[in-house]
């Protein structure tokens, strides 16, 4: 079924978990304010209330008191924020089994099998800040980049829907090293520059976390 876009036929029309069902929590809150908005709510985040001001059917209220939702609206509002407590549980548990395979790696207690560059795992998800994740839509992602004027290695983690990426990108020389101090730091005239990068690929599967395998390339 396609999903909703907007609310437009909120105030008249009572919404479908179908319509909704493929949202994510970003969505499902712009249909919240999209609802609002439809009814004169004036918003004090400057972003959103930027947003609605260039719609031509936006007419915001002085008072917000004076917003009054009718039963489908209220049902609908309802419908939306019971979706987003679903999604929030689902991303929370997800978070949890990221800090839980965190935390069991360092401790040299790893889920994933044997031969599939476990040292270099452990190292990757050491650098990775599971509570620093953001989100955008379905998305989310973190990164961050060493540099120890030896090599530049990059460790990021990116969540799309149901399946979770884990990577580590190593460039074999240091972004601090100009080229006339190649030979002074590196004992070598022509520095060559090697790219390689692991990833592991998790799929989050009924609230389980589950190995499907690595790769490397380079």
């Amino acid at each position: 079924m396609a999903q909703l876009k907007d609310c437009a036929t909120c105030s008249t029309q009572v919404i479908k978990e179908q319509q909704i069902s493929k949202l994510s929590i970003d969505e499902l809150r712009f249909l919240t304010n999209d609802l609002y908005a439809r009814k004169g709510y004036k918003f004090k985040d400057y972003e959103i209330s930027n947003y609605f001001n260039e719609k031509p059917w936006y007419k915001p209220v002085n008072d917000n008191s004076k917003v009054k939702l009718n039963a489908v609206e209220e049902q609908n509002v309802k419908l939306f924020q019971e979706r987003t407590a679903i999604l929030k549980a689902d991303r929370e548990k997800l978070i949890e089994a990221l800090r839980s395979l965190k935390a069991e790696t360092l401790k040299g207690n790893s889920s994933i099998p044997k031969d599939n560059y476990n040292e270099h795992f452990s190292k990757t998800i050491a650098k990775i800040n599971i509570d620093d994740i953001h989100w955008i839509k379905n998305q989310g992602y973190y990164s961050v980049e060493v540099d120890d004027f030896k090599q530049t290695n990059r460790y990021f983690i990116w969540i799309e829907g149901n399946k979770v990426t884990i990577q580590c990108d190593e460039n074999g020389y240091s972004k601090k090293v100009s080229e006339d101090k190649i030979k002074e730091v590196y004992d070598t005239d022509e520095f060559e520059v090697i790219e390689s990068n692991i990833s592991w690929e998790f799929r989050w599967d009924k609230q389980k976390l589950v190995f499907i395998e690595s790769v490397m390339a380079g």
